[in-house]
């Protein structure tokens, strides 16, 4: 063999190698699979509107790379271990209500409050700017990296064999709640508030353990509840349980930077202003789904509200001295939400 032929085919053989070791390397790039754990129903408007879309984005972005699974109906991590499971690595993500964790996410149990939020998408930015800018609010979510806060529209009274008709009506009643405020202005209300799991409420209901349920008018079809209460009061703002998304911060650190960069590039304020939006437009047609299914509605008036307000102020002034008392700037916290929340209204009239 002539010293041409062999330098040519050394050649061919370096750009072989080479090649193969390129193909090697990305295909352990397409290693990256993670889990995200939920415990609502795979028909959850969340998950076919959101969550799905999201994570095909980033799975199409990553040509491949990023794989994430999504387990719900706690089959991986239920409702009140999700936010331990996040936090310990033992899910890589996932999806859960804070109010699951009374007296862990102190500040954002400040956005709970009666009348506080219009609409989903106004609660979403405040707490997302707040979480840009706010160091104690960042400091609560230390363990996770965040993909998007938020909520469900403000909440209102649901109830199987007696309406609710003004806050009188609460006397007595066991009415299930998901956030601490919640179960107070109930127990304030002279009835008792039960915190269960949403997939516990629809069995509850049916054998009369609780007599009703406080949550939104969105979350009545999703759980097909409409099968088992007979009345709703609309207007009321009775309470918002937020919402977070997110990663474990172990998991997030695992991943490379490019990873991570390609991921941010999908969350956050954009992802969390579509989820607010879903919600928003939900309930603007949960209505007349109550209605269609023959549930009885009574209107909350501006006496009632009055009176609720009355009620509702001293509980914000105590619940805001309690989270002072340990060392965290809750008026000053409260107070900027309540400017980024009348901004963001004012520019969205």
């Amino acid at each position: 063999m002539d010293k041409n032929k062999f330098f040519i085919i050394m050649i061919i053989l370096i750009i072989f190698l080479n090649v193969s070791l390129l193909v090697c390397a990305e295909q352990e790039k397409k290693t990256v699979v993670l889990s995200f754990a939920h415990p609502y129903p795979s028909s959850h408007h969340k998950q076919i509107q959101i969550l799905e879309p999201l994570f095909e984005e980033i799975k199409e972005k990553s040509n491949g790379r990023i794989i994430i699974n999504i387990h719900p109906g706690g089959s991986l991590s239920t409702g009140a271990m999700m936010a331990d499971d996040m936090a310990s690595g033992a899910v890589d993500g996932g999806w859960t209500q804070q109010g699951y964790y009374p007296g862990r996410f102190l500040l954002t149990s400040l956005f709970e409050f009666s009348g506080m939020w219009r609409n989903v998408t106004e609660l979403a930015h405040t707490m997302m700017t707040l979480l840009e800018t706010n160091e104690a609010f960042q400091e609560e979510y230390n363990n996770y990296k965040i993909i998007s806060l938020g909520g469900t529209p403000p909440g209102s009274v649901y109830t199987a064999k007696q309406p609710i008709h003004g806050i009188e009506d609460f006397k007595g009643k066991n009415l299930r709640v998901s956030t601490t405020f919640a179960e107070e202005l109930i127990n304030s209300l002279g009835g008792v508030g039960t915190n269960i799991p949403m997939s516990e409420v629809y069995d509850a209901l049916e054998r009369g353990i609780i007599d009703g349920e406080c949550t939104d008018h969105t979350a009545i079809e999703t759980y097909s509840h409409h099968e088992v209460i007979k009345y709703a009061v609309n207007n009321m703002s009775l309470f918002t349980s937020t919402g977070m998304v997110a990663f474990s911060m172990n998991t997030w650190n695992k991943l490379s930077p490019e990873d991570q960069e390609l991921i941010e590039s999908c969350i956050g304020m954009k992802t969390a202003l579509k989820d607010a939006k879903m919600y928003d437009d939900l309930q603007s047609n949960a209505l007349n789904f109550l209605k269609n299914n023959n549930i009885e509605i009574y209107e909350w008036t501006e006496e009632d509200t009055q009176q609720f307000i009355e009620i509702v102020t001293p509980m914000i002034d105590k619940r805001i001295e309690q989270i002072e008392a340990k060392g965290i700037p809750a008026r000053q916290f409260y107070n900027e939400a309540i400017e980024i929340r009348d901004n963001f209204r004012n520019k969205n009239k």
